[in-house]
C-alpha cells in the first residue's frame, strides 16, 4: 500500500523549494547593479540567466536518476546545500566568470531539489491525494518566486547586491538541515508482487508517457512560459510603456494569484473534478491569450494577469500523470526527462515568441499562445479520460502448480 508522505516530510519539502525558488530567483532585482559591478553588456549579463536554464537542463534527468537510487533526504540536502554554496560564490566573486560559476551551481543545485521533492511526493501518495500534495509542494515553487524580488531587493538596496547573494547562501545553508531531521522515507523501492520492469521504463521512458510530455510542452513550456515569462512583462513595459516598479506590481498579482491557486489544486479537482477542472483553465488562459488582441489598456493588463491564475490549476498535473503511468523507481527519472523537454520548448519559444512580437504585434502571438492552450486542453482531456486505475506494473501470474494468495 503507498501511504501519503508524513506532513513533517511534505512540511520540509514546502520549505525547500520555498528557498530553492528564493536562491534562484534572487538575481533579478540586482542586474543592473551587477552591470556596473562588472563593466558588461546587456547580452553578456543575459548569460545570468542562460547559465540557470543550462545547469538545470544538464543536471535535471540525471537529478532524477538519483532521486530513483537515494533515499529523498539525501539528494534534498546536497541540492540545497549546493544552491547555498552556489550564493556563496556569487557573492563573494570578484570577476564575472567566478559570479557565473556561482550562478552554475546554484542552478545544478535547483535540478536535484526540485526533482527529488516532486518525485517524493508524487511517489508516496495515491488517487485523489497526488493532486493535493504536489499542488502544495508546486505552490512553494512559486511561493519562492514571490519572495525572491522582494527580500532581495531590500537586502541589496541597504546592504549592497551581495547582501542578495549572502542571505540566499544563510537560508540555503540552514535549510539544508531539514531532510536530514524530517525527511525519513527510505530509497525507493517495488511493491512486492509486481513484474520485472520493462528496459526502457527502466530508463524512464515509456509509450505511454510521450502523451503526458507533449501535454506539458504545450501548458508548461509553450502557453503557460509565453504568457507568464514574455508576454505580461513585455505588454506592460512595451505595449503600456509603464515603468519597471508598475509592471512588478501586476507581475507581483498574477504569481500571488496562481500561487493561491496552485496550493488549493487539490480541493479545487476534487470538487470539479479532472474534465471540468481542464476545460474552466483552458477557457481562462484561451481568454487571458485573446484579450492580447485588443488595443493595449491598464484594465486588459490586469485582466490577462487574473485570467491567467486558474492555469495553476494544471500545474500538477503532468507529475500526477506521470506517477500514475510509470513504475515507482522510476518516477523521478520520468519527471526529469518531462521537465527537459519543457526547458527545451522554453528555450525554442522565446526567441519565436519575441520575433513575432517585433514583426507582427501582440495579437498575433495573443493567437498562437491561445491556439496552444486549445490544443493542450485537448490532450490533457485525453489523457484524464484514459487515468489508470493502477500505476503499477501488473503482479507476476503464480507459477504453474501453485495457487494464488
Amino acid at each position: 500500500m503507498i501511504r501519503q508522505p508524513a506532513s513533517s516530510s511534505l512540511g520540509a519539502i514546502f520549505v525547500l523549494l520555498t528557498v530553492m525558488a528564493f536562491n534562484v530567483n534572487l538575481i533579478g532585482p540586482i542586474l543592473g547593479e551587477l552591470q556596473a559591478e562588472f563593466d558588461v553588456s546587456l547580452p553578456v549579463l543575459g548569460l545570468l540567466l542562460s547559465m540557470q536554464a543550462v545547469a538545470r537542463a544538464v543536471a535535471i534527468v540525471p537529478a532524477g536518476f538519483l532521486a530513483d537510487r537515494l533515499p529523498p533526504r539525501t539528494p534534498l540536502a546536497a541540492g540545497t546545500l549546493c544552491t547555498a554554496v552556489g550564493c556563496a560564490i556569487s557573492a563573494l566573486a570578484l570577476d564575472y566568470r567566478v559570479l557565473l560559476a556561482g550562478v552554475l551551481v546554484t542552478g545544478l543545485g535547483t535540478a536535484l531539489v526540485y526533482t527529488t521533492g516532486l518525485a517524493h511526493t508524487v511517489r508516496s501518495s495515491e488517487g485523489s491525494d497526488r493532486s493535493h500534495t504536489a499542488g502544495r509542494i508546486l505552490a512553494a515553487v512559486q511561493m519562492g518566486a514571490l519572495l525572491a524580488p522582494i527580500l532581495s531587493g531590500v537586502a541589496a538596496s541597504m546592504f549592497g547586491w551581495r547582501a542578495a547573494f549572502a542571505l540566499g547562501a544563510l537560508v540555503g545553508g540552514i535549510a539544508a538541515l531539514l531532510p536530514l531531521l524530517f525527511v525519513r522515507a527510505p530509497q525507493p523501492a517495488p511493491e512486492s508482487g509486481t513484474a520485472p520492469i520493462p528496459r526502457l521504463a527502466r530508463l524512464g521512458l515509456s509509450p505511454s508517457l510521450l502523451p503526458v510530455v507533449g501535454f506539458s510542452v504545450l501548458i508548461l513550456g509553450a502557453g503557460t512560459f509565453a504568457i507568464k515569462q514574455i508576454l505580461l512583462p513585455l505588454y506592460g513595459s512595451v505595449g503600456l510603456d509603464f515603468d519597471p516598479a508598475r509592471v512588478g506590481l501586476v507581475l507581483t498579482l498574477a504569481n500571488a494569484l496562481r500561487t493561491l491557486v496552485t496550493y488549493k489544486t487539490g480541493p479545487v479537482m476534487d470538487r470539479l473534478g479532472d474534465r471540468r477542472a481542464l476545460i474552466a483553465t483552458g477557457g481562462f488562459s484561451v481568454a487571458a491569450a485573446l484579450l492580447l488582441l485588443f488595443p493595449a489598456g491598464l484594465a486588459w493588463y490586469i485582466l490577462v494577469a487574473v485570467l491567467f491564475a486558474p492555469s495553476g490549476l494544471v500545474t500538477p498535473l503532468p507529475a500526477v500523470l506521470i506517477a500514475e503511468r510509470m513504475p515507482r523507481t522510476t518516477v523521478g527519472r520520468s519527471i526529469g526527462i518531462m521537465h527537459l523537454s519543457v526547458d527545451l520548448a522554453a528555450l525554442a519559444v522565446a526567441p519565436l515568441i519575441t520575433l513575432l512580437l517585433d514583426v507582427q504585434g501582440f495579437g498575433v502571438v495573443g493567437i498562437a499562445v491561445a491556439a496552444s492552450f486549445v490544443v493542450s486542453t485537448l490532450i490533457g482531456l485525453t489523457l484524464v479520460r484514459s487515468r489508470p486505475v493502477q500505476p503499477e506494473p501488473e503482479p507476476l501470474s503464480p507459477p504453474v502448480g501453485t495457487s494464488g494468495p
